[in-house]
């Protein structure tokens, strides 16, 4: 099986799926990780939460080209490939209706309004169609917590028409278990796959790679394992959805 897990950005699909990937490869599939968000901050003013953002991620000018460096090491412990779509992540894209940032705080993060990003939902949607060969199995993020770049990547997997894997997007579901089961289309059905030690132990390395990004969630990489063990636990951390 050609697997293709959808990124919405430089770490999700390692985040959430990484002892899955490994395992799956371990067992003879094929596995990408199509990464949407990649593109280089605008070379204009930025937001103050960008600047923010950048501050804690300790990179100042362009820190998408660091996230890129830890996304390609971060998927080489995991054995797979990798592409990135170029699109901006949501603190870096304008508000198409109003003069200013879409993303101003960090509540903005979590209140997606789909029909306003509706033209960049299609340009992923055909860029992602582009790229995917008939084969192809496509594994979008369910869009656990409601982040709006999960939701959007959502959206233009589920606008192609074909048929689709779902993935629970961690840390949020180890968060609210519940966003599971609300986010999961109808009549999808559950497929579990068991995650060997060693998957697990990948999974917290390539975690490990995403240096500029683990304050984000984790106070140190020790609760980041910690964290994943936990996760790892519970049925949904080893499950994909069918649709």
């Amino acid at each position: 099986m050609k697997l293709v897990f959808l990124s919405p950005h430089l770490d999700d699909a390692a985040y959430s799926c990484g002892g899955l990937i490994h395992t799956r490869l371990t067992h003879g599939d094929s596995a990408e990780v199509w990464t949407v968000c990649t593109a280089d901050p605008p070379t204009g003013g930025l937001s103050p939460f960008a600047h923010m953002l950048h501050s804690r991620w300790g990179e100042s000018q362009n820190p998408m080209s660091v996230r890129r460096l830890e996304d390609q090491t971060a998927l080489e412990i995991l054995g797979c490939t990798w592409r990135h779509l170029g699109f901006r992540d949501c603190i870096y894209r304008d508000h198409p209706l109003q003069q200013g940032p879409l993303i101003q705080t960090a509540a903005d993060l979590f209140l997606p309004d789909p029909p306003i990003e509706e033209p960049l939902i299609a340009q992923v949607a055909e860029t992602i169609r582009s790229y995917a060969s008939s084969d192809s199995v496509l594994v979008a993020p369910l869009g656990v917590g409601h982040h709006i770049d999960h939701h959007n990547t959502r959206l233009a997997a589920e606008s192609l028409g074909r048929p689709l894997l779902y993935y629970a997007d961690f840390p949020y579901a180890a968060k609210d278990p519940q966003q599971i089961s609300d986010s999961l289309p109808d009549g999808a059905t559950e497929i579990t796959h068991p995650i060997s030690q060693e998957g697990r132990q990948a999974w917290q390395n390539a975690i490990s790679a995403y240096t500029s990004q683990l304050s984000s969630f984790w106070s140190s990489v020790d609760q980041m394992k910690l964290a994943v063990e936990l996760y790892a636990q519970q049925p949904f951390a080893l499950s994909l959805w069918q649709k």
